[in-house]
């Protein structure tokens, strides 16, 4: 049975591109043929864990690296959507506001 994650409109989604390509994005919406978002970026792998680089050079960019316009992404080229885990969600939330979230304090025992 396919189980199916209701993305609501502004949730932050990571997508698996066919080609093996990981991106995280921002959902606006789709039709029958496409995913709608915007503030498209591409998960790397670096030195000190996953990193979020400009996922398309080609076009406009505004000042942080991400596309000026939003982004249509076929569905016929995207093997899986899903809501991004909560790490890389923090991770994208700081990189588009700027903002830095202070850690969470623990108690050592």
């Amino acid at each position: 049975m396919l189980v199916q994650n209701k993305i609501e409109k502004e949730d932050i989604v990571a997508i698996k591109f066919a080609s093996g390509e990981e991106v995280i994005a921002r959902y606006l919406g789709e039709d029958v043929a496409a995913y709608n978002v915007d503030k498209i970026m591409s998960i790397v792998a670096g030195q000190r864990g996953i990193a979020l680089s400009p996922f398309m050079f080609g076009v406009e960019l505004d000042e942080k690296g991400y596309p000026k316009t939003p982004c249509t992404l076929l569905k016929a080229s995207i093997l899986v959507i899903a809501p991004a885990s909560p790490d890389i969600t923090q991770q994208f939330k700081t990189s588009i506001s700027g903002i830095q979230q202070p850690k969470k304090s623990s108690i050592i025992l």
